[in-house]
């Protein structure tokens, strides 16, 4: 579509003098610059901060996004020399976050101890304000005490009699993703559908087991654990509800443990305080599987292959040099992007595409190349576009 409509769309390059261009690498940069920016700038995130902190504007220092986080914007600031987190929804994070269950799961997880970084969020929109913890180290699943310690603390929730207006089924979400991609003919591994019906059977076991359901964290794992010397925090607590107890034991193991059978058996200990009985030992090995479609549902690896083809381009006579755009295609084996068209018709381009497992070979776009006149782009030139009119894909060495 767009390479049908290119010669339509004038682009002009401005001129702007030197010195009237300004770059700002910090918030102090652009309070340097512009004093009143501070005061005059329509923000609701500072306006937030100042709320839940009981400062001005200008206390406010110190700014540095945080790249973690799957589904929510986060940077660092300081507030007079203390430093904090400011956690702003990504967009369309209402369809899937329920806000109000995450707070109210915050604040039990604050009264706990459970959480000590958590200071404020806003129940309807997601906002929030947390201590951020300098120094701390990422969770080490093949030390016994990281393990021991965080075992203690979901433990120390699911004992805490506390509840929740919500629930979470890990079974229920990974039926609703699987439809979501299904239904969008998502490409999903070949095996997928046999591993998907083998989880569903052990959902319906554990369902029928009837296991008394608790307040779960329900993303408990080493990422969302903080560990600061002897303390530790259980952070994240986006999908926390009343849900199965042993789908976070399921969770720990399944994301990133890299534990066998033998060695998930093992430290059920530590989270039961005992030896498990055959029957919770089956239940939380069940958990593993049902967290782990879940994931499957959400990740759907898929392998891609790389193919590569050889194609034909008519070109009606045009000398001169031209800049080139190719379309589903990408690594040119020729510099296209000052391609100069000598007085011939044809010309030959070998080029690659990722063909995606499942997809049709026989479906892969045409490759497209497009030229705009380099000498006349800025005051928008001639523009003419060519498509492929020999080759074939093949899968490249």
């Amino acid at each position: 579509m767009l390479s049908r409509h290119l010669g339509e769309i004038r682009i002009k390059a401005r001129s702007l003098r030197v010195g009237s261009v300004h770059e700002f690498k910090s918030f102090e940069d652009l309070i340097s610059f512009d004093q009143a920016f501070v005061d005059n700038v329509d923000s609701s995130i500072l306006d937030n901060i100042c709320s839940v902190l009981g400062c001005d504007r200008h206390a406010i220092s110190g700014i540095e996004p945080i790249s973690q986080g799957l589904t929510n914007l986060s940077f660092k600031f300081s507030v007079d020399g203390k430093s904090y987190v400011y956690r702003h929804p990504g967009k369309g994070t209402d369809e899937i976050i329920n806000r109000a269950a995450e707070a109210h799961a915050l604040g039990i997880a604050k009264h706990l101890g459970l959480d000590e970084t958590f200071i404020y969020e806003d129940p309807v929109s997601g906002w929030k304000v947390s201590r951020f913890i300098e120094g701390c180290i990422p969770f080490d699943y093949r030390n016994s005490d990281h393990v021991a310690r965080g075992l203690s603390l979901v433990r120390t929730l699911h004992d805490s009699g506390e509840t929740s207006p919500w629930s979470f089924d890990f079974w229920d979400e990974a039926v609703k993703i699987e439809r979501i991609l299904r239904k969008m003919s998502y490409p999903l591994p070949r095996d997928f559908g046999t591993v998907f019906e083998r989880a569903e059977r052990v959902a319906a076991h554990m369902a029928a087991e009837q296991a008394p359901t608790c307040l779960c964290h329900n993303d408990f794992y080493g990422p969302n654990l903080l560990v600061h010397g002897d303390d530790m925090w259980l952070i994240d607590w986006e999908y926390a509800a009343m849900g199965d107890p042993a789908c976070d034991l399921g969770n720990f193991v399944a994301q990133g443990s890299g534990y066998t059978v033998e060695e998930t058996v093992s430290i059920l200990p530590l989270y039961y305080g005992r030896e498990p009985s055959a029957e919770e030992v089956r239940h939380c090995l069940g958990a593993v599987g049902v967290v782990v479609s879940n994931a499957l549902s959400v990740l759907s690896p898929v392998a891609v292959t790389t193919m590569q083809g050889t194609f034909n381009f008519d070109c009606t006579p045009r000398v001169g040099t031209y800049t080139a755009l190719v379309y589903n295609a990408s690594n040119a084996d020729v510099d296209l992007s000052l391609f100069k068209v000598e007085p011939q018709t044809r010309f030959t381009m070998t080029a690659r595409q990722e063909l995606i497992e499942g997809g049709d070979l026989d479906g892969m776009k045409a490759v497209v190349v497009t030229f705009a006149e380099s000498s006349e782009i800025a005051g928008g030139g001639p523009v003419w576009t060519s498509v492929a009119t020999g080759g074939a894909w093949t899968e490249s060495a």
